[in-house]
């Protein structure tokens, strides 16, 4: 028997979460999310967190299980795992395996590869915060954001350069992952997302 008639409710429920976390942060600025962290753990987020690690098909991490590996092993074996670990504040990250990936214009870029299990929870809270955050962006903003890319971007440039635009400007900050002092952007996220990340 298919278990696409329950994925697909698992999808749509997790969409309503989404819509509903959104909703609340885009009418109420001040609003501040103090009981977001048992949405992450929610059986169907974490189905939908599974999907999209597994459709990624991301390479093994430093524990060496593949998303081959995970589904030999029972993926509803591994969602429940993972919802017993965070229910009871008792997942811990594990460490990464570090790449070294060759950047086009000479020397490498450090890239984490994060083990599957990881990537399930690490993707589980960005479906839970991702719509936070999206209700406070502009509207002219691309980067990293879910159905928006590099294309739709230089599509809306075009556009503002046919309606008389006098320029482009582009700034890339040089290692700006590696370089990030993070205590002050946490203090950042904070102040302006109604998170209690601290």
């Amino acid at each position: 028997m298919s278990d696409c008639p329950k994925a697909m409710n698992g999808t749509l429920k997790v969409q309503q979460l989404q819509r509903t976390l959104y909703l609340k942060s885009k009418q109420c600025k001040e609003v501040r999310f103090y009981s977001i962290y048992d949405k992450i753990y929610l059986k169907d987020v974490l189905w939908e967190a599974w999907r999209q690690v597994k459709a990624n098909q991301g390479s093994a991490g430093i524990d060496g299980k593949s998303i081959s590996d995970i589904i030999d092993q029972g993926e509803a074996k591994i969602i429940n795992k993972l919802q017993q670990q965070l229910r009871a504040k008792l997942y811990k990250f594990t460490s990464s395996r570090l790449v070294e990936i060759p950047k086009a214009k000479g020397g490498t870029r450090p890239l984490e590869v994060m083990t599957v299990e990881d990537l399930i929870v690490l993707t589980a809270m960005k479906i839970v915060i991702e719509p936070i955050f999206e209700a406070d962006f502009h509207e002219c903003s691309y980067g990293y954001r879910p159905k928006r890319g590099a294309k739709q971007a230089s599509l809306v440039i075009r556009e503002d350069l046919y309606q008389q635009a006098w320029g482009v400007v582009e700034i890339d900050f040089q290692s700006y992952f590696t370089g990030i002092p993070h205590e002050k952007l946490l203090k950042l996220i904070n102040l302006s997302s109604g998170l209690d990340v601290l």
